[in-house]
């Protein structure tokens, strides 16, 4: 078990660096959309500030996300019993059927590639955009509706 732990704790510091390498990258994406230094193609006046706005809380959801995890980890380094509680919740065999059931893994990288996709379609196009945003919202539903029956069902 004390194997595992130290491997545990190397992925846990890892994961901290790139939740602050992400935080100084969210930072910086927070500060151009504020002013504006990055503009839509599109002409309209309206959905630049509205495409900013969406870029600023797209990037401050994720700073306060990335703050929350780097406190979390840095608190289970220091406390061995609260290590090992993340260690049996990460381990977890009961969560890791639930989420394979639900094809999680393949639907993150579904997800973070429709963020990107509404990022970049709304440099372009409105309507890019809200088709994206419509089918992230849909792609949410379905894995909170199958979290919710797997867990009551499991």
């Amino acid at each position: 078990m004390e194997k595992e732990l130290k491997l545990y704790k190397k992925s846990l510091r890892l994961q901290t660096v790139f939740y602050s390498v992400s935080l100084v990258l969210l930072i910086i994406m927070m500060a151009l959309s504020v002013f504006e230094v990055i503009r839509p193609v599109f002409p309209d006046e309206r959905w630049q500030s509205m495409w900013n706005g969406f870029l600023f809380g797209l990037s401050a959801v994720y700073v306060v996300v990335s703050i929350l995890g780097i406190v979390k980890n840095r608190k289970a380094q220091q406390n061995e019993a609260e290590l090992k509680k993340m260690y049996i919740q990460t381990h977890d065999e009961r969560e890791q059927a639930i989420s394979r059931r639900c094809g999680q893994t393949a639907l993150i990288f579904e997800l973070v590639g429709l963020l990107f996709a509404i990022v970049i379609g709304g440099f372009f196009s409105p309507v890019v955009s809200f088709v994206c945003i419509g089918c992230l919202l849909y792609l949410c539903l379905v894995v909170v509706s199958l979290r919710i029956y797997f867990g009551k069902r499991m």
